[in-house]
């Protein structure tokens, strides 16, 4: 994931990164019904299929497109919806608990990247180490600060939201990212690669809105039952405390009664 989004980012312009990474929910929608047995609904199938219109077409428009590039932006697509997924899936093995599979992940990463890392950047480490190059570890713990705490916020989004909405929220980072390119870096704006971008946008937009009533809808509904069912417990409760009025007033006007028969017989014998 990590790998095949830096060299998308290495190989496209900044610009065009969006649209690159566009397809993100797209393979999330996908591998979510096949790994989760989760459905979509038609509106959620068009406003993906507006997302992959805008992808080709601001992938024909783009000034300087790169094909690695653009390979290496669907491939981190890929394993960002699986990220994302298996985050969700894989919290109910740790109680829910997103500290533990924050503390999992980055054990695994150790183990994974510390041999990578020496094998393809052992020369780079070697002749960083301190006292040759303070200027690099510096960056290095920058860089591994700000990726610890990016991990723990993905958790955290995953585990209150869905991963189509962590999605949505990355790529609608990504936008600002690609409308800020063309100022910043300068970067060659086309009418295809402009629309490309608004399309891609339009088609998330409708997606996360649809999300967004979906989710509004299903708190209604909660929400009704659950005032259903206080209302039904209150007029239970009610019932139950009528009926037990009842059977004290019986209770005490038997003993009373039968209170005033002893004292009647008492009185005619006496």
């Amino acid at each position: 994931m990590i790998t095949f989004n830096n060299l998308c980012l290495k190989w496209v312009e900044v610009s065009f990164y969006n649209v690159a990474r566009s397809l993100t929910i797209v393979f999330n929608v996908i591998l979510s019904f096949l790994i989760l047995s989760s459905p979509s609904s038609p509106q959620t199938l068009g406003a993906l299929g507006v997302v992959v219109l805008g992808f080709l077409l601001g992938s024909s428009g783009e000034a300087n497109f790169s094909l690695r590039g653009t390979t290496a932006g669907i491939m981190s697509s890929v394993f960002v919806s699986l990220n994302s997924i298996f985050t969700k899936k894989l919290l109910t093995h740790v109680q829910d608990n997103h500290w533990r599979l924050t503390f999992y992940n980055n054990v695994n990463a150790l183990i994974l990247f510390i041999p990578l890392l020496l094998l393809f950047e052992g020369g780079r480490v070697m002749d960083g180490l301190p006292g040759k190059g303070m200027i690099f570890w510096s960056a290095m713990s920058l860089a591994g600060v700000m990726g610890f705490l990016i991990g723990i916020v993905t958790v955290l989004q995953i585990k209150a939201t869905s991963p189509l909405t962590h999605n949505i929220s990355g790529t609608a980072k990504a936008a600002v990212q690609s409308a800020m390119a063309f100022w910043i870096w300068g970067n060659a704006a086309t009418g295809k690669g402009v629309a490309g971008i608004a399309m891609v946008l339009g088609g998330e937009i409708g997606r996360g809105a649809k999300d967004g009533m979906s989710e509004g809808r299903g708190e209604r509904r909660t929400g009704g039952a659950k005032r259903r069912q206080s209302g039904w417990s209150e007029a239970t409760a009610v019932y139950r405390l009528s009926l037990l009025k009842q059977r004290t007033f019986s209770s005490s006007l038997r003993s009373s009664l039968s209170l005033r028969s002893s004292r009647i017989l008492l009185q005619h014998y006496n």
